[in-house]
């Protein structure tokens, strides 16, 4: 999400991330929750009504200052700058003030944030210059690639078979996961089965 807002140039206003509600509308028991949830719909819907620059964000700090995101990647051999935001990819500086880690950027570096027009524009440059620029050698892709192109032979399904089978299926009930008997753990079932396996018919 954070990735398609910032490619769009999409102000992000809000960030809720919800961990360990794993059932399907469990979340409806969690009042706070759907109470957060319900001041970052209003949030949203006021900062429409409002100049791009009055956009404020509520959520989350998170670590980096300018897109709010945890995922900071940190570089070595010899790199000037250690770390970066590994969303937005502005340049900063690890530490830890007061037994909390904080990732640090400089006036100079905010520019480079892809966050922002000016890091975009870069970026499109750094592409065209070096991802985006065929080398040297690409006369040589077509032989390098032929060897992995006829490496597998594809397996097709007969699409005629295809329709026959759906219509067999019809009506049957759909398997979601394995049961346990009453009481069973993981394994019972294989255990009862080879247990019933003493070679006699019923």
């Amino acid at each position: 999400m954070s990735m398609f807002t910032l490619t769009l140039q999409i102000e992000v206003v809000d960030k809720i991330l919800v961990n360990w509600i794993g059932l399907p509308r469990v979340i409806a028991l969690r009042e706070d929750l759907l109470e957060r949830a319900r001041r970052s719909g209003r949030h949203v819907a006021e900062t429409l009504k409002k100049p791009l620059e009055e956009a404020k964000y509520i959520g989350e700090p998170g670590l980096c200052p300018l897109c709010h995101s945890k995922l900071i990647e940190v570089r070595h051999d010899g790199d000037v700058y250690p770390c970066i935001c590994g969303i937005c990819g502005v340049r900063g500086t690890l530490r830890v003030v007061d037994g909390k880690v904080r990732f640090d950027v400089t006036d100079e570096d905010r520019p480079h944030s892809h966050l922002l027009l000016s890091g975009k524009f870069e970026h499109l440059q750094e592409l065209a210059d070096i991802s985006l620029k065929p080398p040297a050698n690409v006369d040589e892709l077509p032989a390098r690639v032929a060897k992995y192109k006829n490496y597998l032979t594809p397996l097709k399904p007969d699409r005629q078979a295809v329709p026959e089978r759906q219509a067999g299926l019809e009506g049957q009930p759909v398997p979601v996961c394995a049961s346990l008997p009453a009481g069973g753990t993981p394994g019972d079932d294989a255990a009862n089965d080879n247990a019933s396996d003493d070679g006699t018919d019923d």
